[in-house]
């Protein structure tokens, strides 16, 4: 049998409203991408309320600044 996985991308997830929903989410059964930008600190916080809910983690570390100037120029 192959078990269905479910992960969710939170962004901003290392404080305030982020963890809130990664937490939710965890929850609710999803696997959580704990995304943040500077603060490893809070993510990681959020990433153990994620793993406190038996549900599988990932952290990584998002910049969007680079793309935005790209673009914007």
């Amino acid at each position: 049998m192959v078990e269905s996985m479910s992960w969710t991308v939170v962004d901003g997830a290392s404080g305030g409203l982020g963890r809130a929903i990664a937490r939710n989410l965890a929850e609710d059964g999803h696997d959580v991408v704990v995304a943040y930008r500077g603060n490893r600190a809070g993510a990681d916080e959020t990433a153990e309320l994620v793993r406190s809910s038996g549900r599988g983690v990932m952290i990584e570390p998002v910049d969007y600044e680079s793309g935005v100037r790209a673009h914007v120029g």
